[in-house]
C-alpha cells in the first residue's frame, strides 16, 4: 500500500507547512508530539460503561442530537445496507447529557482536545487562500465559538464469529463536520481512499493523533480541502478484543454560512444524519 501519511511533529516549525500538504493530498494528516492529555483515563472509564451498561438511560435524542446510540440503532452508511458494528455516546459539553460519574474527566478530555483544534484551525485560516473562503467567518472563530463541536466516544465491541456477513466496523464514509481530530485509538483498522482509488491504512500509535477534513469545511473552503472517503475495518486478528475512538468534531454554531448551497449549517448536519439513519 501507499505511504504517504508520514507523522507530523506538532512541536517543529515546519508542523503547519506539513499538515497543509498532507491535508490537501490526502484529506488527512497524522501529527506526534501533540498536547491532548487523558486519553487512558478516558478509555478506561468509558469502555466500563459501555460493557457494563451504564448509559441505557441517556438514549439518543433525535432533536438535540446527544447521548447513547446502541450498535441495534447504529449508523448505516450512504450507499450500504449493512448497519456499522459499533455503539456510541454523543457528549455536548456545557448543554449535553453525560452520567455523572464521567462528565469531569471527558470535559476535562474535550477541552483538550479543543485547545490543540483551536491551533489547527489557526493554521487552516492561515494555509486557505483567501478567494476560496466562502464563509465571511475566520475559522477559527467558527470552531472557539462554537455550542455545536461534538466528542463522539465510539465503541466496536469484539466481533468474535457472530457478526453478520459483509458488516464492518465503519464502512466507507465522509465526515460531516468541519475537521475531526482522533486522539490515540486503543488499535489500528482505519483506512481512507487515497486519489479515490486506493485503501490506505492510517498508521496506528498510542501516542499519536489523527486530524481530518470534513465535508463542511470541503463546503466553505470551495473544495480546497478534501473531505476524503475513510473507513474502519475488521480485524483480521485479535477477534476477541474490543476497540474505542473518540474524534471530537470541530462543527459551527447552527446558523453559520458555509455556502450559497448551505447557508445553515444545522441544515446540513441535520440532513446528513437523516441520510445515515440517526433520526
Amino acid at each position: 500500500m501507499t505511504s504517504v501519511l508520514n507523522p507530523i511533529d506538532y512541536l517543529k516549525p515546519d508542523a503547519k507547512s506539513k499538515l497543509g500538504f498532507s491535508l490537501r493530498e490526502t484529506g488527512f494528516a497524522v501529527i506526534k508530539n501533540h498536547p491532548i492529555l487523558y486519553a487512558e483515563k478516558i478509555y478506561t472509564q468509558w469502555r466500563k460503561a459501555f460493557t457494563e451498561k451504564q448509559l441505557s438511560s441517556f438514549a439518543f435524542h433525535p432533536e438535540h442530537l446527544d447521548g447513547f446510540v446502541t450498535k441495534e440503532q447504529s449508523e448505516t452508511a450512504v450507499g450500504f445496507e449493512k448497519k456499522d458494528l459499533k455503539t456510541f455516546f454523543n457528549f455536548y459539553p456545557g448543554w449535553g447529557r453525560c452520567p455523572d460519574h464521567l462528565k469531569e474527566m471527558t470535559g476535562l478530555y474535550f477541552n483538550s482536545i479543543a485547545e490543540c483544534g483551536a491551533q489547527i484551525a489557526t493554521w487552516l485560516d492561515e494555509l486557505t487562500p483567501p478567494h476560496e473562503k466562502l464563509t465571511p467567518c475566520s475559522f477559527s472563530d467558527l470552531i472557539t465559538q462554537s455550542k455545536r463541536n461534538l466528542l463522539r466516544i465510539n465503541y466496536f465491541p469484539a466481533l468474535g464469529t457472530s457478526y453478520e456477513a459483509g458488516a464492518i466496523r465503519a464502512q466507507d464514509h465522509t465526515d460531516i463536520n468541519f475537521f475531526t481530530i482522533i486522539p490515540r485509538t486503543t488499535s489500528k483498522g482505519l483506512q481512507v481512499l487515497y486519489k479515490n482509488h486506493e485503501w490506505i491504512n492510517v498508521p496506528h500509535h498510542e501516542n499519536w493523533l489523527v486530524i481530518n477534513v470534513g465535508d463542511m469545511l470541503q463546503e466553505c473552503s470551495n473544495g480546497y480541502w478534501p473531505s476524503t472517503r475513510h473507513r474502519v475495518i475488521n480485524p483480521g486478528e485479535n477477534i476477541l478484543t474490543d476497540r474505542l475512538s473518540t474524534p471530537l468534531f470541530f462543527q459551527p454554531n447552527d446558523d453559520v454560512f458555509l455556502s450559497s448551497r448551505y447557508p445553515r449549517s444545522i441544515d446540513f448536519l441535520k440532513k446528513r444524519y437523516q441520510d445515515l439513519g440517526l433520526i
